[in-house]
């Protein structure tokens, strides 16, 4: 099986947490904007310097660029009555696992 077969079958199962390392960061991200497209599903991004964003070139959800202030916009938009499924990508968002607020928030996530 392809790599972008098994990604895609990972988040058709509705994983919710998939850990991705690679080299080529942005052909990863590519591929996932491509797998979500073709799944009818709405694409984030996340990065400390670029904060969190809907889909490409769009603006940021204000102040996210700090993890903490992401998670719970993520959790907001998770629990909105308007929430549309959709994948995140977070970006070096490992190294913040660390701060026991973070871990906590995320585990509170991954466990919606």
């Amino acid at each position: 099986m392809l790599a972008n077969d098994e990604l895609a079958l990972l988040i058709k199962s509705q994983y919710p947490v998939i850990f991705v390392e690679s080299i080529d960061e942005e052909y990863v991200v590519n591929q996932l904007r491509l797998i979500t497209s073709q799944l009818g599903l709405i694409f984030y991004q996340w990065s400390v310097t670029g904060g969190l964003q809907r889909g490409l070139n769009e603006n940021p959800y204000y102040q996210t660029g700090d993890p903490e202030k992401m998670i719970k916009t993520v959790l907001s938009l998770i629990k909105s009555d308007r929430s549309e499924p959709g994948l995140f990508v977070l970006k070096d968002f490992d190294k913040h696992l660390e701060n026991s607020i973070i871990l906590r928030l995320f585990k509170d996530l991954v466990n919606l």
